[in-house]
């Protein structure tokens, strides 16, 4: 995973609302793709808004093991996709993340 995290290349582009910064060992959610904004603002108001660029290799693998889900979600009358990080895994991305609002 720290190869992955570390490869540079390709990027997806994720969103979230938070009350306090992304940190390892707690479970995240964010939204990506089109609708990811109003997704993640739909989902909590009042937060921050986290945006990070994950490099494509490490999502993969994190998926691959287990360590992401994906779904579509709905919320607000927004939908986008959904990936959801166990504990684990977001000790590999949280160094991703910035604040932007």
């Amino acid at each position: 995973m720290e190869a992955a995290a570390n490869s540079g290349g390709p990027t997806v582009r994720v969103v979230t609302n938070l009350t306090q910064a992304p940190a390892a060992g707690r479970a995240l959610s964010v939204a990506t793709g089109e609708g990811a904004e109003g997704l993640a603002n739909a989902a909590r108001e009042g937060g921050t808004t986290y945006v990070a660029n994950i490099p494509k290799a490490l999502l993969d693998q994190m998926k691959n093991a287990g360590m992401v889900e994906g779904s579509t979600t709905t919320m607000g009358g927004v939908a986008a996709q959904e990936l959801k990080f166990a504990p684990q895994a977001a000790e590999f991305v949280v160094k991703f993340f910035r604040a932007i609002q």
